[in-house]
């Protein structure tokens, strides 16, 4: 049972990375994500 879960885990991630349009979008998506996290040490002034 393990191995074939593996096996599919490791299947899904080579698709994925072999996508490009999935990888640009998780670029996309980490950048949004750390903007929001450091927004504060970004733009520390009061609006």
């Amino acid at each position: 049972m393990k191995g074939k879960k593996a096996n599919k885990k490791n299947r899904m991630i080579r698709r994925f990375l072999n996508n490009k349009s999935a990888l640009f979008g998780l670029v996309i998506l980490i950048i949004l994500v750390l903007s929001a996290i450091l927004a504060n040490f970004i733009a520390p002034n009061d609006p």
